[in-house]
């Protein structure tokens, strides 16, 4: 079979490395995870315990990805529908299939999960996304709620202008810094569950992302091996101060892994093109493959390894049932993202403009020709 990587790939394959590099590390997390408490066995001795940290790259790179390609379209009202479909697509479409998989397999199997999956509250809110109180279905989509939040904040700037919406920038930017500082400082926290999900510390990396982009977009700045050393340098030593600490405050990761995700994805972005060329294809198709692997990974890894205990008494070690099941969470996140989020992706834009196309004034918010 031949290896297709998307077309965003041929712009910048360094950050489809990071891209693939972030999801393997939140992939081994879970593992790590489903291995210590289901079969308990500490895999690689818990050494990737921090893989969490992938999250964080995820967000810094999203801020660099949106302001990188739609800096162009700030104060384009025209702009805005095309965005917002090339954003919403990537997002929605796979989420809800493979929720509404899940909600099938819990109401079918009420013994698995926590219980709350099978409330309408919970189903109403994790379709569209909506901050809870606990995790959605997919528990891993509580970072989706904080794109989607980023997505629209970034297209009011489309439709608006960067100078009109400057003072909201500077207010979430602020009261962001504010509550980080208290969380960090007082462990202080709000039970207003939408103030701290619009006002989340998590916001600062986005704009660390954006603040990237900026600079390599408007400055010329050189590729500088030193960058990247210091930014590696800094996840080293911050992962092993973070896990030294008992109890530590989960915003502390916004200092410990956003700030060298920042250097590192900005050393990655500046990296010559003929060295981005050699990069192996198979980890540009994972970082492709990024989204699907990220939905549905924690649930092969489980179904896959709870299936593999019947053997394990006779035959199979702790390590081959944890492996094999992580190798084949992967496998079909791959083909999950060859089979089926490529076409759901393509036809979800073919029918929101072919919906648009039916009012004059949604038309208006596109730079598509008329039919």
């Amino acid at each position: 079979m031949k290896i297709q990587t998307d077309h965003r790939a041929h712009n910048l394959p360094s950050l489809q490395l990071i891209r693939a590099i972030a999801v393997i590390l939140v992939v081994l997390y879970h593992a790590s995870i489903f291995s210590s408490r289901i079969l308990n066995y500490q895999l690689f001795d818990n050494f990737f315990r921090y893989g969490f940290l992938g999250v964080d790259i995820f967000f810094v790179l999203s801020g660099f990805i949106i302001f990188y390609i739609h800096q162009k379209d700030f104060n384009k009202k025209s702009s805005l529908l095309d965005y917002l479909i090339k954003r919403l697509t990537r997002i929605y479409p796979l989420y809800w299939l493979i929720t509404a998989l899940l909600i099938l397999f819990y109401f079918l199997l009420p013994r698995f999960g926590n219980g709350y999956e099978r409330s309408f509250e919970t189903i109403i809110q994790s379709l569209l996304l909506l901050p809870q109180n606990h995790d959605p279905i997919i528990s891993v989509a509580w970072t989706l709620s904080h794109e989607i939040k980023f997505y629209l904040f970034f297209g009011l700037i489309i439709y608006f202008g960067f100078k009109k919406i400057l003072p909201l920038i500077l207010l979430i930017l602020l009261s962001s810094l504010i509550i980080l500082y208290l969380s960090i400082s007082n462990n202080w926290h709000l039970s207003n569950i939408w103030f701290n999900f619009l006002f989340s510390p998590y916001n600062l990396e986005f704009f660390m992302g954006c603040l990237s982009g900026f600079l390599i977009r408007y400055f010329h700045i050189k590729w500088n091996p030193l960058l990247l050393i210091l930014g590696l340098l800094l996840f080293i030593l911050n992962i092993s101060f973070y896990l030294s600490q008992n109890n530590i405050n989960d915003y502390f990761r916004i200092i410990f892994f956003g700030l060298p995700s920042f250097l590192i994805i900005s050393s990655f972005s500046l990296i010559p093109l003929s060295i981005q060329k050699k990069i192996p294809s198979i980890l540009l198709f994972i970082g492709d493959a990024s989204y699907s692997i990220y939905l549905t990974h924690q649930f092969f890894i489980a179904a896959i390894g709870r299936s593999l205990l019947l053997f394990h008494m006779y035959f199979l070690t702790s390590f081959i049932v944890i492996s094999t099941a992580t190798t084949l969470s992967l496998i079909f996140g791959l083909l999950i993202h060859i089979y089926l989020e490529r076409s759901m992706i393509k036809l979800s834009k073919i029918y929101m403009y072919n919906f648009i196309y039916k009012f004059p004034y949604l038309k208006k918010l596109t730079t598509l020709p008329n039919k």
